[in-house]
């Protein structure tokens, strides 16, 4: 996931490390986030100030300060299944439908499971992202219209 000004991106591995680099000197910035899970999806909220990472293991989506990169919360999804998309919308709309799973003055943050017990969302748009304005992305083929 690329900060809001383009400078950054988070990147995640397999080990459950979430990665800050500066894209113009190709270096890391400060010290990795430690997750300690799987993380499937990592998204900045729209002022850059929040860094969210779904959980591929147990559900969950940690909330982190991009600056200090000091853990905000975790919030769970009720569903105990991995976290394969998470989104900032700030117009408290997103595609497809999804749980909500925290509030503050960015906007929402919300997040989709694949688990079978999860009414969130079919699982053909689970990776659909939105758009930075909160706009829907058409899917592949469709004007949108």
């Amino acid at each position: 996931a690329f900060n809001p000004d383009g400078r950054i991106l988070a990147a995640a591995d397999l080990r459950g490390t979430v990665m800050l680099w500066n894209l113009q000197t190709r270096r890391p910035v400060g010290a990795p986030l430690q997750t300690h899970h799987l993380v499937n999806s990592v998204a900045y909220s729209l002022d850059g100030e929040t860094l969210a990472a779904g959980n591929g293991d147990n559900g969950t989506v940690g909330l982190w300060a991009a600056q200090s990169h000091h853990l905000i919360r975790t919030v769970r999804t009720g569903t105990g299944g991995p976290v394969n998309s998470v989104v900032f919308d700030p117009r408290e709309r997103i595609w497809p439908p999804v749980a909500k799973l925290g509030r503050s003055s960015y906007g929402a943050c919300r997040a989709t499971s694949s688990s079978r017990r999860s009414t969130a969302a079919p699982a053909l748009c689970l990776a659909l992202p939105s758009a930075p304005t909160g706009a829907r992305l058409p899917p592949e083929g469709s004007t949108g219209r």
